[in-house]
């Protein structure tokens, strides 16, 4: 059986937003693509990796089994690409709120050269995670009593926290 690394990729990144719109939002495609792609994933399997109920969207048992092999196939597949095309990533920056001056401002510095990647400008649940899970370089927004401890904030930040 061959697996189709996009449909690994939306089905973990639903998995981790259980949202169907949020997920897509991450994945840059629309939601119905999404859709389709982890219907494809389990017609493929043989098995319903979600439940889907009114608004709620839950992992199946099997889905539940295969979260974390899925979340390896991506980072194999990651690891692969970075192999060959190399390992000079663009920042990856992303705002909550309204904040989206110092979006421009980076955009400005980097010279558009490729050298930055602007995200969606979401809301302060999807920046964190998406900061924890490492999928964002960096994040701009008002500081929060929500915002966990394990992030660092410019009010918090030593020299160990900033770029060198």
């Amino acid at each position: 059986m061959d697996l189709d690394v996009a449909q690994v990729r939306a089905f973990v990144r639903t998995a981790e937003e259980l949202h169907f719109g949020r997920a897509a939002g991450t994945v840059a495609i629309s939601q119905q693509a999404l859709s389709k792609r982890i219907a494809r994933l389990e017609s493929l399997l043989g098995t319903e990796l979600f439940r889907r109920g009114g608004n709620s969207v839950r992992l199946t048992e099997a889905g539940q089994r295969f979260l974390l092999p899925a979340r390896q196939v991506v980072a194999a597949a990651d690891a692969a690409v970075a192999a060959v095309v190399g390992t000079d990533d663009p920042l990856r920056v992303d705002v909550w709120g309204h904040l989206f001056a110092p979006m421009r401002t980076l955009a400005q510095v980097a010279g558009r050269a490729g050298e930055l990647t602007l995200g969606h400008g979401r809301d302060l649940p999807s920046v964190t995670t998406a900061l924890l899970r490492g999928d964002i370089d960096a994040a701009f927004g008002r500081v929060h009593p929500r915002c966990p401890p394990a992030l660092p904030t410019a009010s918090s930040a030593s020299s160990r926290w900033m770029p060198s």
